[in-house]
């Protein structure tokens, strides 16, 4: 019996730590049956970890946009650094929202930077 409960509470305890991860980046419903298009500009910094992912501003609201990891990045055409991505440049990102729509992010299948080069981005959601 003492093994039964001691594997019991192992397997609890990697539940625990599961769940952090799946709250975090959840079962996301992306409206694939409507593509948007996003102006506007970098508003917040690139953030590198576990993803890289970076903020626009459109028409006064920040947007989330998830660009996967640094390998997703060069696939694209970017640094594995994310250099490009510089705070207040104007940006255009194409992709999808979510279907629940008070959520702002976009999963982006193009994004154009300052210099008017679109870069082709394949990221899963």
């Amino acid at each position: 019996m003492y093994f039964h409960r001691r594997g019991f509470l192992g397997l609890l305890g990697a539940a625990a730590l599961i769940r952090p991860a799946v709250a975090h980046h959840g079962y996301m419903a992306w409206d694939t049956e409507n593509p948007i298009v996003l102006e506007g500009w970098i508003s917040k910094e690139m953030d590198g970890f576990p993803h890289w992912e970076f903020w626009m501003r459109v028409d006064g609201e920040d947007w989330e946009v998830d660009i996967g990891d640094q390998y997703t990045l060069e696939r694209a055409g970017f640094s594995s650094s994310g250099k490009e991505f510089k705070m207040r440049d104007n940006v255009i990102v194409e992709g999808v929202r979510p279907v629940d729509r008070s959520i702002r992010r976009i999963l982006p299948s193009r994004i154009t930077l300052e210099d008017g080069v679109p870069h082709d981005i394949t990221v899963k959601g």
